[in-house]
Parts: structure tokens; C-alpha cells; sequence
């Protein structure tokens, strides 16, 4: 990123010739906020502050172009004048200045309808110190420049990618239930206030931007206990809204947003429920209905049944549901997750026959149910948390399985280390458990010494 800015400053002062020099716009600066936005070895406060004085100097060179060409009167547009895609990339830059602890603020109600969007005196002049907050601030501001144009000036007129962004940065800011209230906010303030009022057709939610307010929730649904049942409430709008106009249409006949909800919609609210799951055993149990849902509805569309799209569960989902078992610590857990693994492997497995090839022939299959490391992990996870007496023999097996077999994803550490809890936790009243850890043990030190040579 700040080889990209001293590029800048090196066109800027001539040093790559005058040529290259008039050529500076606004994609330009843009390019430098983006390698601020998306660099990873550069603190949050860092990004933001920065993307923020790139923008206040861009502006302040197009204002001061922009008076060149007025008086020059030829009607062109002044090529530093920043445009959405401007916008966007600072806003992408805010949202990486995270909540400290107990930072956010909750700017809305319990449904999200912003109480003052221009705040009073005070609250105008406080620099916000999350970052989704600046970015929010940034598009409403956009928004009451463009309504003030006349609704005519496209270069300040907020977009789908703009809202994304900021609702992201809401869902990222690690401000727990406030950062997913505010979310909600944002989505209400598009939808209801600007877009089904006429203000800004170009403001409208879309899937995107439904999912990352579903994601906010489930950020904080481990420690929100309301947080994964306002998440499905969420999605189960979006279900109605789309089943009651016209079988899925796009928009419904009242002119209202119908939003259909994807599979990423449905992985994100079980995603809630498998965090809640670490407080609240039963809601692994909700996550995998949810999860039976989506497969029924899926096999009913294929077997001529209902005109819904069909949602076909992924890899993602299934992993999403494993993790919930295991995180509940139920008694349960481990029988659950196994189970799942192996629906799993088998619908894989099914997926392969079905297009004529087998699970050796990836190329053939499924690739979105194709079981992954993650998912093995998140199996094993639930065995070394088990009190069942098996439950170290079967981490074991499962682990032999993925070593040996070529059509399985290679294991990790972590599911080395998840076979070595089981084993730990078994030492005292299982014979030999000790030294089987300790042969595991050598053989990972083995692989990973064997894999270092190569």
C-alpha cells in the first residue's frame, strides 16, 4: 500500500513524465485507497485515516479543477471528480477499523429504523471510532448530496455496492449486537426510506445485501442469545415475501422488494445457530432442521413438486451443522456429527454415480458437497469432546481413513491435535490410549518433517 501511494506521489510530481502526470484521475486514487483497504499487515485506524485523507485530497483537487473548467466552459467533467467506485473503495477501507471492547453503538432500534440520521451538533463533529460508523455516515451523506443535485448528479449517487459495503463493515466491526442492529438499520434505511420511496433507485437491497446483515447476527449469536432466532426471522421474511408474490418473482405486486434467500442466506443462519450452540445444546439441534429443510425442499423440486427455486445444500452447510454438534457438547454431539459426515460423503459419493464417474474422478462430481478438511475437523472436533468410551477408537479411524485414502482431503493439525484430545482424555481408563498418542504424535512430527524436504 505504500508503494502504491509513493507511485502516486511520483506521478504526481512529474518524476514519470508530464504525460503520465495529466493522466492522474480519480481511478487512480481509487487504485491506492483499494491497497490501503486490502492490506493486511497495516492496522485498522491506520487504513481508515488513511483512505479518509486520500479522499479529502482528491476532492479538494477536483473542486479546484472543476473551477478550471467551468471557466474554460467546454462542459467536461473533471477527471479527479470521484465516482462511486471511489466511494466504495473508502468505505471498504472504514470497515477495517473494528469495534474496540464493548465499542459500538446501536444508532437504530430493535427493528433497526434510525432514530436521527443527521444527528445533533455534537454527534456531527465526533469522529466516529468504528469504522462501519464513518462508512455509514459517508453514504448517507452521499445520498442527501445527490437528492440535493436534483437527483441528477450520478457521481455522488450511493449504489448496491456502496450499501454492501457498509453493511459488511457493520457485519466485520466487532461491535456484537449493536454492530448487527446497526446493520439491520442501514438495510431498512435503503429499502424503506430511499428505495420504495423514489429517492434513489440504485439504493435497492439485494441478496448481498440481506446475507451480510444475516452475517452480523451471526457473528454475535455465541454470545447474543437472541441473535440466531432474529437472524431466522430474517430469512424466514425473506421466504415469505418471495412465496407470496408470484412463486419467487423478483419484485412483488405492491412494488415491494422480493429478495429470494440463496444458500448463502440459510448456511449464515445456521452458522448463528452453531455459535449459539457453545450456550445452548438445543439450537444444534435447530440448526440441523434447518439444514432438513433445505434438503427436503430440494428433493421435492427434483421430484416435481413446487415451483421454488431449489436450494441445494453445500459442503459449507453440512460443516456449518457438524460444528453446531460439536460445539453443543450434548451427549449426542459425536453421533450426530459422524452421522452428518457421513450423509455427507454419501450424497458425494451419489453425486459422482449420478454423472457417470466415481469419487476418485472429482472432475465428475459434485465439487459443492465434496467433503472438505474442514469439514473432517469439525467431525473429529465432536469426537474428542465425547465421553463415550469409543469415542477416541472411532477419532482414530476416521483419521486412518483420511490419511489413507487419496479421494479424501489430507488432514491438518487440527485434526491431529483433535485425535490426541480424544486419546488425552481417555489415557487414564483406556489401556494403551498414552501410547497411541504418542505414536501419533511421532508420526505427524514424521509427515511434517518428510513434507519440509520436498
Amino acid at each position: 500500500a505504500h508503494d502504491a501511494e509513493a507511485l502516486l506521489w511520483s506521478m504526481q510530481d512529474g518524476e514519470l513524465g508530464e504525460d503520465v502526470r495529466d493522466e492522474i484521475d480519480s481511478i487512480s486514487y481509487q487504485n491506492v485507497m483499494l491497497a490501503y483497504a486490502r492490506s493486511g499487515d497495516l492496522g485498522g485506524e491506520i487504513v481508515a485515516d488513511k483512505v479518509e485523507e486520500l479522499l479529502m485530497e482528491l476532492e479538494e483537487k477536483a473542486r479546484v479543477e472543476e473551477e478550471v473548467v467551468t471557466d474554460r466552459g467546454d462542459g467536461k467533467r473533471s477527471r479527479l471528480a470521484p465516482n462511486a467506485f471511489v466511494y466504495a473503495a473508502v468505505m471498504e477501507g472504514y470497515g477495517r477499523l473494528k469495534a474496540r471492547r464493548g465499542g459500538g453503538r446501536n444508532r437504530h432500534g430493535r427493528r433497526g429504523l434510525a432514530t436521527n440520521p443527521e444527528g445533533e451538533d455534537e454527534e456531527r463533529n465526533r469522529k466516529p471510532d468504528v469504522g462501519a460508523e464513518r462508512a455509514e455516515n459517508l453514504l448517507r451523506s452521499l445520498q442527501s448530496r445527490y437528492e440535493s443535485s436534483g437527483m441528477v448528479d450520478d457521481r455522488v449517487r450511493p449504489n448496491g455496492v456502496q450499501l454492501n459495503a457498509v453493511l459488511n463493515a457493520w457485519a466485520e466491526s466487532d461491535a456484537g449486537p449493536d454492530g448487527a442492529r446497526n446493520a439491520e438499520g442501514v438495510l431498512e434505511w435503503a429499502r424503506d426510506d430511499v428505495w420504495s420511496k423514489g429517492r434513489n433507485d440504485y439504493l435497492r437491497p439485494d441478496a448481498v445485501a440481506y446475507n451480510a446483515v444475516l452475517n452480523a447476527w451471526a457473528r454475535c449469536a455465541e454470545y447474543d442469545e437472541g441473535a440466531a432466532t432474529r437472524a431466522e426471522e430474517i430469512l424466514r421474511d425473506m421466504e415469505d415475501a418471495a412465496n407470496e408474490n408470484e412463486g419467487w418473482a423478483d419484485d412483488g405486486n405492491d412494488g415491494a422488494i422480493v429478495v429470494r434467500p440463496n444458500v448463502i442466506s440459510y448456511s449464515s443462519v445456521i452458522n448463528a445457530y452453531a455459535k449459539r450452540a457453545r450456550q445452548d445444546p438445543s439450537a444444534a439441534r435447530r440448526a440441523e432442521e434447518i439444514l432438513t429443510e433445505l434438503e427436503d425442499g430440494y428433493l421435492n423440486r427434483f421430484n416435481g413438486g413446487g415451483d421454488a427455486p431449489a436450494i441445494k445444500p453445500n459442503v459449507r452447510t453440512y460443516t456449518s451443522v457438524i460444528d453446531a454438534h460439536a460445539n453443543s457438547r450434548s451427549s449426542t454431539a459425536a453421533d450426530d456429527a459422524v452421522r452428518l459426515l457421513r450423509r455427507l460423503v454419501d450424497l458425494y459419493d451419489r453425486s459422482c454415480r449420478s454423472r457417470g464417474g466415481t469419487a476418485g474422478g472429482r472432475s465428475e462430481c459434485d465439487p459443492d458437497l465434496r467433503p472438505t478438511v474442514q469439514t473432517y475437523s469439525a467431525t473429529l472436533a465432536a469426537l474428542s469432546k465425547s465421553d463415550e468410551i469409543d469415542a477416541a477408537v472411532r477419532a482414530e479411524s476416521i483419521l486412518m481413513e483420511m490419511e489413507r485414502d487419496r479421494r479424501l482431503p489430507h488432514p491438518n493439525v487440527r485434526c491431529y491435535n483433535a485425535v490426541l484430545d480424544a486419546l488425552a482424555k481417555r489415557a487414564s481408563d483406556e489401556e494403551g490410549a498414552a501410547i497411541r498418542a504418542m505414536e501419533l504424535l511421532e508420526r505427524m512430527e514424521f509427515l511434517a518433517d518428510r513434507r519440509g524436504r520436498r
